[in-house]
């Protein structure tokens, strides 16, 4: 489907839709702006949430992991610098990346694949 025709779609259905952008979600529970947290993103609540800041060399293998379970599983997942709120940056900001299930930790600078899949299926 062509951008023109997504946006005629999104407007179609009372989306704030741009061509280029798909639709406005909102600011207080965006997805990043990486592509693959938004696959399949319906707005319900994340059950994973990625802290990651720019240039963090140690980010990427915890994304990684993180889009491969939640693919697998079906569960939504954000990616949010931690640098942007001064709550989590003050709780979690010498521990990047951190992984959140349901909003509790689950891990920080590196997660098992088996661990996540875990706490996904029977909560933390």
């Amino acid at each position: 489907m062509s951008p023109e025709m997504s946006a005629e779609v999104g407007s179609e259905m009372g989306a704030d839709v741009s061509p280029d952008m798909g639709p406005d979600l909102g600011s207080a529970a965006t997805p990043s702006s990486t592509p693959e947290p938004a696959l399949g993103w319906t707005g319900d609540r994340p059950r994973v949430m990625l802290l990651t800041r720019p240039a963090c060399h140690l980010c990427e293998p915890v994304r990684a992991v993180v889009v491969e379970v939640c693919r697998e599983t079906g569960d939504f997942w954000v990616e949010a610098d931690v640098d942007d709120d001064a709550e989590l940056r003050a709780e979690y900001g010498e521990q990047i990346p951190v992984v959140l299930v349901d909003g509790r930790f689950l891990a920080s600078f590196t997660v098992d694949a088996d661990e996540l899949r875990r706490a996904l299926k029977h909560g933390l």
